[in-house]
């Protein structure tokens, strides 16, 4: 009997060591686990990032740049098929499977496994979250663009947007006809290019600014700042080109000497201030023709009379050359009333001086 029970006693000790080593938990590594939770919550953050782009642009990226979704099958098979256990395989999906695999790794020390295929899947939700975040940004961009462009339409078709474009218009056109009446050899007259460099630097920066202003969304929107940063940028654009202007103009009336060449001088320069007063308001195409058919009509005889003044340099050729600039202004200025019509769409936008280029 003594033998009996001291048998019976090892064998129930033995059934229970047994039991015990059937039922033990897997090892622990508390870096490990620590490690591949942080790869988990940066996977996870990623997946919840490209979810909550628009389903149209989720589908455009998986076309353009998800290759990556298909090696990653690959990659979670062979994973589970060298590492899966029965356990894990009672998970309610592949991604749930290969979570657990992932976690009974790193507790037995094998985190590479893991860290090598969440790197990988982290990889791929960073190019298509890259993907859909430049999608959405070039949207936005574009809707900022057509607010602009619609905001300067309607600000540039007021009473006061025609005058301020006019006058920005007119700055230039007045330099470049006074230019062109320069004697031979002094075209370098009047620059200053760092000083025009300089002003246009800051224009730009309030170009900026008003596009800025114009390309916000509705509710942000404020459109008396937006025609009160309209007519700053346009106040200063005409401003760059005052000094050379005078300084043109003080040239011409040396070269005219005559008080009447002068006056000449003026009434010209009058009526190209009126031509592009006209010019703001005409359909682009109309104000394009106008100009054409009358430099078509009129240029034989401003080349004519320059080469003449050239040649004498005289205050009479000089009057006969801006005699002839005078009558092409003022054809071009009956043209246009002929064709005139309330500031347009195309009229605002198309000859603006801060349209987009």
């Amino acid at each position: 009997m003594f033998r009996s029970g001291t048998l019976l006693v090892n064998l129930a000790g033995f059934a229970l060591a047994a039991c015990a080593a059937t039922t033990a938990a897997p090892p622990q590594d508390a870096r490990a686990e620590k490690e591949l939770a942080g790869l988990l919550e940066r996977r996870d953050a990623l997946e919840d990032q490209f979810e909550k782009s628009e389903l149209e642009y989720r589908r455009q990226c998986e076309l353009s740049d998800g290759e990556c979704q298909m090696q990653l099958i690959d990659r979670r098979a062979e994973l589970l098929g060298a590492h899966s256990t029965s356990q894990c395989k009672a998970e309610a999906d592949s991604e749930r499977e290969v979570r657990c695999a992932a976690k009974e790794l790193a507790a037995f020390g094998e985190l590479e496994v893991a860290a090598d295929y969440y790197g990988f899947e982290s990889w791929c939700f960073e190019r298509l979250t890259a993907c859909t975040a430049g999608l959405e940004r070039a949207a936005a961009e574009a809707a900022s663009r057509e607010r602009v462009e619609r905001r300067l339409s309607v600000i540039g078709a007021s009473d006061e947007g025609v005058a301020l474009r006019a006058s920005v218009e007119f700055a230039k056109e007045k330099i470049k006809y006074m230019r062109s009446t320069l004697l031979p050899g002094t075209e370098e007259v009047c620059r200053n290019e760092s000083e025009s460099e300089r002003c246009l630097a800051e224009v730009e920066d309030q170009t900026r600014a008003l596009r800025d202003e114009l390309g916000k969304p509705d509710g942000e929107y404020d459109a008396e700042a937006g025609v009160s940063l309209y007519r700053a940028a346009s106040n200063a654009a005409v401003s760059c080109h005052e000094p050379e202007s005078t300084c043109l103009a003080g040239e011409l009336t040396n070269l005219g000497v005559t008080r009447h060449n002068r006056r000449l001088l003026q009434k010209s320069l009058g009526a190209l201030e009126e031509r592009q007063s006209l010019l703001a308001r005409a359909e682009a195409e109309a104000g394009k023709k106008c100009l054409a058919e009358a430099i078509e009509k009129h240029q034989p005889k401003i080349v004519q009379d320059y080469q003449l003044y050239a040649r004498q340099r005289v205050a009479y050729f000089w009057a006969q050359l801006h005699k002839a600039f005078l009558a092409l202004h003022q054809s071009q200025v009956r043209c246009l009333k002929q064709s005139e019509t309330a500031p347009s769409a195309s009229a605002a936008t198309g000859g603006g001086p801060f349209a987009a280029r």
